[in-house]
């Protein structure tokens, strides 16, 4: 067999709501925040059992500003939050980038649910989007696979924070790669965890971080990457 024919079937609209943001990561959570105080009944959907996306599921765990004053808002509800549980930790500026502060990947989780439920917004975890409502050309909802099934869920609004541009793409809105000149995407870095390991006092130093500047310029010239990194 080489390929399936799914059969038709009708999917009953399982609810309605003014706006559905489908994606529980920062973007997402305050986008449905700001929804929710603004009057709007909304429904917020996430693939995973938490809130937070990338920063809980990878460990994003640095909160960066390169002016401090460009994460504004929502953010700093969040980042008092958090504080008031114990998950800000302090980071020094380093390498001429101001480090606003380090987090705590699970108590993240806790600090979106705290504000979003005081806001009223309603949250269905484990549902992936699995396509898109329209009628008469116009987005009108979302079909979710969850684990008791295929359910639909009629909106006035849907909001696309799925990170990889799900909805989007599912409803027929153009797109493109890369940044006009590379099809490459934004570099990242992953971190990890080390354990029984004590860091020297001293460290990061400033002839280190001189080093890794050096180092990487150096490497940039001597055209180690086969691609540009894009970093904005």
């Amino acid at each position: 067999m080489e390929v399936y024919v799914e059969p038709a079937r009708e999917i009953p609209v399982s609810d309605s709501f003014d706006v559905v943001v489908v994606g529980g990561g920062p973007a997402g959570c305050a986008a449905a925040l700001a929804s929710a105080r603004l009057g709007a009944g909304t429904l917020l959907v996430e693939k995973d059992g938490y809130l937070g996306g990338a920063t809980v599921s990878q460990y994003v765990m640095p909160v960066l500003s390169m002016n401090g004053v460009d994460l504004e808002g929502i953010w700093h509800e969040w980042m008092f939050e958090l504080d008031s549980m114990g998950g800000v930790g302090d980071l020094a500026a380093r390498r001429g980038r101001k480090v606003d502060g380090s987090v705590d990947c699970e108590l993240v989780k806790y600090a979106w649910d705290r504000l979003l439920d005081a806001a009223g917004v309603r949250i269905l975890h484990h549902a992936w989007a699995a396509d898109v409502m329209k009628e008469q050309g116009h987005l009108c909802g979302v079909v979710l696979e969850t684990v008791a099934g295929r359910i639909a869920v009629a909106a006035r609004r849907v909001i696309d924070c799925t990170g990889d541009g799900l909805i989007g793409a599912m409803a027929g809105v153009g797109w493109e790669q890369g940044d006009g000149v590379s099809r490459c995407a934004m570099a990242l870095t992953k971190p990890f965890r080390l354990g029984n390991a004590r860091m020297p006092a001293d460290f990061p130093s400033q002839a280190y971080d001189d080093k890794i500047d050096a180092d990487f310029a150096r490497a940039m010239e001597n055209h180690e990457f086969t691609d540009p990194i894009i970093t904005s």
